[in-house]
């Protein structure tokens, strides 16, 4: 195997992105970070990887994560792991991917796209989980002592920490550069599926990693922890989620899942600090997916 690591930069907080390069320089062959801050980082950083590229004009994640992708497939890589500039993998996260894509999991699965890994919240201090829907139950695959490198299928995997088969990303396409931020590692994953190919989660790979701003605990059915953003990115997460609703890729379990999810996300947001807000930059986006509108959010 030939990793390119791709971090995606915006204004990154320098103590963190400098634990993240020392940890990932040693489990990677190359590493490019595409950089969409105002102002390029400090030299130290460019010195630190083979490709850095800064574009003032921030033209949001999916096309920063294609251009990466794009150097990683004309360096000869056959694989690409995605990252963000405040995720910090285990030591030994990448060569359990990699050695995840060679079991006979993968090789049962016969076509796998991407592996990915377990995160722990830097906000809540919790496990993620592995979902699998299901046409009456989903699964969820959680961490625990008793399944330590379990490998599971599953039909999300986070953009960070996430090992990309080359030869699968050249059969499933790039990332839309449509969706600008939020869903765009859902949709890629939605594509990969509806061509036959498998997303796998390992347990006993892991990552720190922050989701949102912050954290909440609320009562919404049962106890949820879930991730608080900044306002305007609920903007993107309601239009992107309803844009996925008209792809043909998406099926009926996925968008029964997201519609409940919308639901309590609202309900969620509205009992958040800056509700107003919340709800006025989630109804935006509504109207704009509606309207067919994608890209950035208009001013």
């Amino acid at each position: 195997m030939k990793i390119a690591a791709i971090i995606i930069t915006f204004h990154p907080d320098e103590t963190v992105l400098s634990q993240l390069l020392e940890r990932i320089q040693p489990q990677v062959d190359e590493i490019y970070i595409i950089d969409n801050s105002a102002t390029p980082l400090a030299t130290k950083y460019i010195n630190a990887c083979q490709y850095y590229h800064h574009d003032q004009n921030n033209p949001g994640i999916a096309q920063a994560q294609n251009n990466g992708l794009i150097r990683a497939l004309n360096n000869s890589m056959t694989h690409a792991l995605l990252l963000d500039q405040d995720s910090e993998p285990d030591q030994h996260m990448v060569a359990k991917l990699s050695i995840a894509f060679g079991s006979s999991t993968a090789q049962a699965a016969q076509k796998v796209a991407a592996v990915g890994p377990m995160y722990i919240d830097k906000n809540s201090g919790q496990h993620s989980a592995f979902l699998t829907l299901g046409k009456w139950k989903n699964h969820l695959t959680t961490y625990h002592s008793d399944n330590i490198g379990t490998l599971v299928s599953t039909d999300f995997l986070i953009a960070s920490g996430c090992l990309i088969s080359m030869k699968a990303l050249q059969n499933v396409g790039f990332m839309d550069e449509t969706l600008f931020i939020d869903y765009v590692d859902t949709d890629w994953g939605i594509r990969a599926k509806n061509q036959g190919y498998a997303l796998l989660g390992l347990t006993g790979a892991l990552m720190q990693h922050r989701m949102g701003e912050s954290s909440k605990r609320l009562w919404i059915g049962r106890w949820r922890e879930a991730a608080v953003h900044k306002s305007f990115r609920y903007y993107y997460i309601f239009r992107n989620a309803l844009i996925l609703y008209s792809k043909p890729e998406s099926d009926f379990k996925w968008r029964l899942f997201h519609i409940k999810r919308l639901l309590m996300l609202l309900v969620f947001i509205s009992l958040c600090k800056n509700a107003k807000a919340n709800i006025r930059y989630a109804c935006s986006g509504i109207k704009d997916a509606v309207l067919g509108r994608s890209g950035p959010m208009p001013p």
